[in-house]
This record gives C-alpha cells, structure tokens and sequence, in this order.
C-alpha cells in the first residue's frame, strides 16, 4: 500500500481539512493511505528543517494537485510514512506534532511504531517503575515494561482496558495476552473471525495505564501520567469508529482524554453508548476479569451482545 502526505497550511479549517481529506482519498482510491499533517513556518523551525535545503525540506502540497505518491526528504522517497490527521488537534501543540513528523521521517516509522518504542522505555511514574525493576528479578523472561498498545492500525474498533496484568500483558508485552481476561477478549474476537494467525484485523487494544500497578490499582497521578500517551495513541488511529471501554476506569480514561467534562453526564453502565460531537462512539463494558466473570457480573451472553453492538457501531 501507497501512503502519500499532504502538508497543509496552519490556517485551514476544520472543515476545509476533512473536505481535503475526502478529496485526496476519493481520487486516489482505498488502497492507497492518504495523511494529513498540517504545518506552517513555525511548525517547520521545530521540526528541524528550517535551516535544511530546499531539497532535504518534505515536499507541501497543497490541493488541488495530479502527483502525490511520494514524499520527498534528505533520505529520498519515502512510500510508507502513516502520519494521522488527528496528530494536529487542539490536544497536542502542533511544533511538538511537526517534531514528532519529522522524527518519523528521518526513522521511517509511523506514529504508532514510536509510539510503541517511547512507552516501552517510559519511567515516569516511580512507583510503577520500580515495581517493575522488582518482577525483572522474580520474573526475568516477562516483558516487564510499560505495555504499548497493539494490533491494526487502520482499526474501527478500538478496545481500552484499564491496565496490565501480573501475567498477561505484562508477561507477554501485549494487552489482555495469556491471562484469563485475555482469554475472554481474544477468544471472543477470534470468535468473530477478528483475531487469527496472531495478528488482529479492525481492532486495536490500549490500555489507560501502560505499567502494571501493585495490587492492580493505579493511582489517580499515575493515571493523570499516562493520559498523554492515550491521547496519542487515540490520535495515531484516525480510522476508530467506536472506543470499547473495558470497565469505569478505562471509561472515565477515554472521556478526560475528551474533555468531556463533567464525567457526570457520562456515567459507567454496561452497555451504554455515548456519543460526543466529532468522536468515535464510546461503549461501555464490564471488564472481563475474573471478579466479575466469576460471580456473573459479567456473562458470556452480555460480553457477546456488547460485541455484537460494538461492530454495528463500527460499520455505521
């Protein structure tokens, strides 16, 4: 697949934006990978290529324009390079995002892959990280590192739960992976023909929390701390259509990182869906942890409904 970049002056509208973005993506067809990023002067001298060349310098396009299948940069063409629209939001300061673009650029990676390489090596938290320091000598083959999200980037579905496991995501590196609510969730979405081969198709799985917590219990700092890196990732997967929130925590995670302040107009229950203005479709679930799925908080007939709901969300 094809990915090309259109930068965009800082004075577009919103509106004008998602406009350029159906045009680009009407002409060029679904399988060629149309990003958005836009930049301005500002945006360029954070970046780093104030003082470049005009040739080392990413080319701007601006519509309409006939040849946009590469983008060209000190290294040459590059012909894969996912950088969302979302990255350039109210939430994220735009020399920061043009950084991050260009950090892209050089590495030829996407946001995503960074993103999975700087929560890996996050110790922002103290706490967690020195109980993370801890299990490396109780458990030495775990991964017992922050856990980065996982799965397809072009996801509609996009699941949030809210932390690590002692022996799922954080023995293996991957969320709800080889525990018994991981059992629930990738057993269920195999079901679905959604998880196969090891690799997930139109889902990709976060946690609100990247490290896992003493007693499974984060700290309302520690989850203030981690906020950043959901925002970022809800950012990196601009195809979401609906967010699945695995508990109140993980909802409530998902609506800060909204602002959808007060909470209040939003209250956790099973099965509710909210919808905000110009985001994916929040819905709730019960986690599926052995708690709820052992005294039957949780059923087998609910969590197949709640997915059952969260594809019709998706295909709208």
């Amino acid at each position: 697949m094809f990915s090309t970049i259109v930068f965009l002056p800082l004075s577009i509208c919103a509106a004008r934006l998602r406009r350029v973005a159906a045009e680009f993506r009407g002409r060029l067809g679904t399988e060629h990978c149309v990003e958005i990023f836009v930049a301005g002067a500002a945006a360029w001298t954070a970046a780093g290529f104030a003082s470049a060349p005009e040739s080392a310098r990413p080319t701007i396009a601006t519509p309409p324009v006939e040849k946009t299948s590469e983008i060209a940069t000190s290294e040459g063409a590059i012909q894969r390079i996912e950088v969302c629209i979302g990255l350039a939001n109210e939430r994220l300061e735009r020399r920061a995002c043009c950084a991050y673009v260009a950090r892209a650029m050089r590495e030829k990676a996407s946001p995503l892959e960074l993103l999975e390489r700087e929560i890996s090596a996050c110790s922002d938290c103290p706490r967690l990280a020195g109980f993370l320091a801890s299990l490396r000598t109780q458990h030495p083959a775990y991964w017992n590192k922050p856990v980065p999200g996982f799965g397809d980037p072009a996801a509609r579905i996009v699941i949030v739960g809210l932390a690590p496991g002692m022996h799922g995501a954080n023995r293996s590196g991957r969320p709800f992976f080889m525990d018994a609510s991981g059992e629930w969730l990738y057993g269920e979405l195999a079901r679905r023909g959604l998880w196969a081969d090891e690799q997930l198709s139109d889902v990709y799985i976060v946690n609100a929390v990247k490290c896992l917590p003493p007693a499974n219990k984060p700290t309302s700092d520690e989850q203030a701390r981690c906020r950043p890196w959901l925002e970022r990732e809800f950012a990196a997967l601009p195809s979401a259509r609906v967010l699945l929130a695995l508990g109140r925590i993980a909802h409530g995670a998902v609506l800060r990182c909204w602002n959808a302040a007060p909470l209040a107009r939003h209250p956790f229950a099973h099965g509710r869906v909210d919808q905000l203005p110009g985001r994916p479709a929040l819905l709730a679930s019960y986690h599926p942890s052995r708690q709820n799925t052992n005294t039957g908080v949780l059923t087998r007939a609910m969590w197949r409904a709640v997915f059952e709901h969260a594809i019709r969300l998706a295909h709208q």
